[in-house]
C-alpha cells in the first residue's frame, strides 16, 4: 500500500474539468491539460434521477433551470448528471444544462456510487430509482428516497404532496387542481414559474420532419395521434371516432390529416386509413423518438390524447388538442399552447387500464373536437385554412 508519500502526483490533470475525458484528449485541447485556456471546473455535483415514462421525463426537464439559477445566485458553477431510461436517453442527449446523460443499466448504480455529488434529486418514484437514490450519498437530498422497509418514502416533506397524490384516489382524482410541474417543483424545493420544457433535438431532426411531411403535399398537417400506451389503453379514442375525425379536418379546414402512433398502432392506423376513405394519410409508426419528435414539430397543430406526442407538441409550441377520459387533465400543463376537451361522465377519472363501456371516451364528440382545433389554430398562419 503506498502512503501519503508515494500518492500520485499529477496535478496537471485536470480531473474536475467539464471537458476533461483521461484515456484521450478532449476535444478542445490535444496537448494535455497544464496550462489549458479552457480549463472549466465542474463546481457543486449535481445527480437528477427521472428514469420514465417518457412524457413524464420531457415534463420534467424545466426543473433544470431552477438548479442552475440557485447555484448562479450563489456566484458558483454546477456540473448536472441526469439518470434515465434508455428509450428516453435520445431525447434528453444535448439538452444544454445536462452535463452527463447516462442511461440506466445494471452498472449505473455502481459509477455513481464511486463519484462524489453535492446534492440529488430523485423526482421518481419507481424501486429503481428510489433505491440509487437512497445509495448515492450527498449532503443534500430531495424527493423521493427508499425507507427501511423497502418502501417509497419522501427527503422531507416538500415531496409529501406528491406522495399523497399516490396513495389516495380521491385526493389525485377529485381534490388535486395542481399540474404535474408545479407538483414536481415543489418535490424539488422550488416554485414553478412556467419553466420551459426542454427537448434535446436538433437540425438533423427537424429536417427529417419537414421531408417526411413534405411528401403529402403541400399542407397544413393535422397529426392525429391514435397512441396511447399499453398501461392505459382506454384513453384511446376509436378507430370509427377517429376517421370521422379525420374526414372533419379534411372537410371542414381544408387540411392533411396526418395518422401518427407507435408500433403498435401499426394495425389499428391502417384501418383507420381504410375507414377515413382517404381522408387520412399514413404518417408512419417507426420513427426513431428524436424523428417522431421532428415530425411533431412540423405539424400545423395536433389532436391526440395525453401521451408522449402531446408532450413532443407543447415542447415545440404545437397547437395541441387534448382528449381527456380516463385520466386527470389537471395534471397537464399545456403552456398556453391548446385545449383540452374534458369527457367527465360518472366514471371518469379511473386511471383503468381496462373497461367494458368506454363511456368517456365514447362520449367525446368531433364537432366540439373541431371547435377547439379552430380556436387553436395553425402554426404556421399562412398556411391555415381555418
Amino acid at each position: 500500500m503506498n502512503d501519503s508519500n508515494d500518492a500520485p502526483r499529477y496535478e496537471w490533470a485536470k480531473t474536475d474539468c467539464r471537458h476533461y475525458v483521461g484515456e484521450k484528449p478532449c476535444k478542445l485541447r490535444k496537448t494535455g491539460c497544464e496550462g489549458c485556456e479552457f480549463y472549466d471546473p465542474m463546481g457543486a455535483r449535481v445527480l437528477v434521477i427521472k428514469l420514465a415514462a417518457m412524457g413524464d421525463v420531457i415534463r420534467t426537464t424545466p426543473i433544470l433551470d431552477p438548479i442552475r439559477a440557485r447555484h448562479e445566485r450563489r456566484g458558483e458553477r454546477c456540473h448536472v448528471t441526469w439518470v434515465v431510461d434508455a428509450p428516453t436517453a435520445p431525447l434528453l442527449k444535448g439538452i444544454p444544462g445536462i452535463d452527463n446523460l447516462i442511461a440506466m443499466d445494471g452498472h449505473t448504480a455502481t459509477i455513481l456510487a464511486a463519484q462524489k455529488f453535492d446534492e440529488v434529486y430523485c423526482l421518481d418514484k419507481e424501486p429503481r430509482a428510489i433505491a440509487l437514490g437512497a445509495a448515492i450519498p450527498a449532503p443534500y437530498k430531495k424527493g423521493f428516497t427508499m425507507t427501511p422497509y423497502g418502501t417509497l418514502g419522501v427527503c422531507d416533506d416538500d415531496a409529501a404532496y406528491a406522495l399523497r397524490l399516490g396513495v389516495d384516489d380521491p385526493f389525485k382524482f377529485l381534490e388535486n387542481t395542481r399540474t404535474y410541474q408545479d407538483i414536481i417543483f415543489e418535490v424539488a424545493g422550488f416554485k414553478f414559474a412556467d419553466e420551459p420544457v426542454r427537448l434535446g433535438i436538433g437540425e438533423a431532426e427537424r429536417e427529417y420532419g419537414r421531408a417526411h411531411l413534405a411528401q403529402f403535399g403541400v399542407g397544413p398537417f393535422v397529426g392525429v395521434n391514435t397512441g396511447a400506451g399499453k398501461v392505459f389503453a382506454t384513453k384511446r379514442l376509436s378507430e370509427e371516432q377517429t376517421a370521422e375525425l379525420c374526414r372533419a379536418i379534411r372537410d371542414e379546414l381544408g387540411a392533411t390529416p396526418v395518422l401518427l402512433g407507435g408500433r403498435d398502432e401499426a394495425d389499428r392506423n391502417a384501418r383507420i386509413l381504410a375507414l377515413s376513405g382517404g381522408a387520412a394519410v399514413d404518417g408512419g409508426t417507426s420513427h426513431g423518438v428524436r424523428d417522431f419528435a421532428g415530425v411533431v414539430g412540423h405539424l400545423a397543430a395536433l389532436v391526440c390524447v395525453d401521451t408522449l406526442a402531446m408532450h413532443l407538441a407543447v415542447a415545440q409550441q404545437i397547437p395541441v388538442v387534448v382528449l381527456f377520459g380516463p385520466t386527470c387533465p389537471q395534471e397537464v400543463h399545456l403552456y398556453g399552447h391548446g385545449e383540452k376537451y374534458i369527457s367527465a361522465p360518472w366514471c371518469a377519472p379511473c386511471y383503468k387500464g381496462a373497461c367494458d363501456h368506454h363511456t368517456c371516451m365514447r362520449e367525446i364528440e368531433t364537432s366540439v373536437v373541431m371547435e377547439k382545433l379552430r380556436r387553436v389554430g395553425f402554426k404556421d398562419a399562412a398556411k391555415a385554412a381555418v
